[in-house]
């Protein structure tokens, strides 16, 4: 009823299934109309530069004048940069929401179980010197400092023949696709194996958290090896079995996720996929203005592109959204169930 857009009352459902202290906070300024505010804000300098032109066209013999080109390229050109700068956290705020994935892998009887077990705080994950122990995947989301993060142990990458453990390792790839950050470990008590050259093989391009694991014992494995194997990667030496080196790497994964400092300070924030891609296609957009209005391009071409703008950041605040889009939203409410 005029009260709440739609930005607003989609935080109520965040606030509601926030995992976190942090995420509640994030819900909670979007509910407090944090980038409802900016965003009506970017849409009101694009309609005062779209109705004069609109006018114009619409009303030739009135001579209504339109921008200036230069002022209204710049003004675009603010527009389009708070809207990048807005977008450039989307990634963040998704998480946020909706909790990262983060991949343990490695070779079997590296300690993943070990990690796993000691970044839950608790023993969640079978431990044994058995190789292979961990045939398919363990899943739980803790909260890491205020992210939530939901936590996958895999089955050990080697080549087998065992037809359950295969599919284990199938499905540990896959996960390793889909992850928002992947953490390897490597055994600092043996050097490198064919299986541990394997996975640094399909790993290279993906940069990975690396983690270089019973550094209790006497080490054969030492970090420049790793450092030559993964130049673009941060290291982290720890002992899971003792907790050695755990706690800073939980501020390591963090970091990884959502930047170094926290996200209290940051007011404005995208939480949903859907608000990332119409922030895209606004930003898409507006470059096509800018190009339109540098190359002395036609007003009704700029005022399409402007138009299409403003429809893009009408599907946040629900200004432009159509009527089976607020239904999906709405029921997930469970209104009178």
């Amino acid at each position: 009823n005029g009260r709440l857009d739609l930005a607003q009352a989609e935080a109520v459902i965040d606030l509601i299934r926030a995992r976190t202290d942090l995420a509640q906070q994030v819900a909670m300024k979007q509910l407090q109309g944090t980038l409802s505010t900016v965003i009506k804000e970017q849409e009101n300098r694009l309609l005062a530069l779209l109705v004069p032109i609109e006018a114009a066209l619409d009303f030739p013999e009135d001579e209504i004048s339109t921008p200036e080109r230069a002022s209204a390229l710049e003004e675009v050109r603010k527009v389009r940069l708070t809207l990048e700068e807005i977008l450039a956290q989307a990634d963040q705020g998704i998480i946020l929401r909706d909790a990262a994935t983060v991949v343990i892998v490695g070779r079997p009887n590296v300690g993943k179980s070990s990690l796993l077990n000691q970044l839950l705080g608790e023993e969640r994950a079978i431990v044994t010197p058995i190789p292979g122990t961990t045939r398919d995947f363990v899943s739980e989301v803790i909260d890491l400092e205020g992210v939530p993060v939901r936590l996958i142990d895999t089955a050990g990458i080697r080549p087998i023949e065992d037809p359950v453990e295969k599919v284990g390792v199938e499905k540990a790839r896959h996960l390793m696709e889909e992850a928002d950050l992947i953490i390897t470990l490597f055994d600092a008590a043996t050097p490198l194996t064919q299986e541990d050259y394997a996975l640094i093989k399909f790993l290279q391009e993906k940069n990975p958290l690396v983690v270089l694991n019973k550094t209790d014992l006497p080490v054969k494995l030492s970090v420049e090896t790793l450092k030559a194997a993964f130049p673009q990667s941060k290291l982290r030496s720890i002992s899971a079995l003792q907790g050695e080196g755990v706690q800073e790497l939980k501020g390591v994964i963090r970091a990884e996720l959502i930047g170094a400092g926290g996200r209290e300070e940051q007011p404005v924030l995208v939480t949903k996929v859907r608000h990332k891609e119409a922030l895209t296609e606004a930003v898409e957009v507006l470059i096509q203005v800018e190009q339109g209005i540098e190359e002395q391009g036609s007003e009704d071409l700029i005022a399409v592109n402007l138009r299409a703008a403003l429809e893009a950041l009408g599907r946040i605040t629900g200004r432009s959204v159509a009527e089976e889009i607020i239904e999906e939203i709405f029921s997930q409410f469970c209104i009178g169930k």
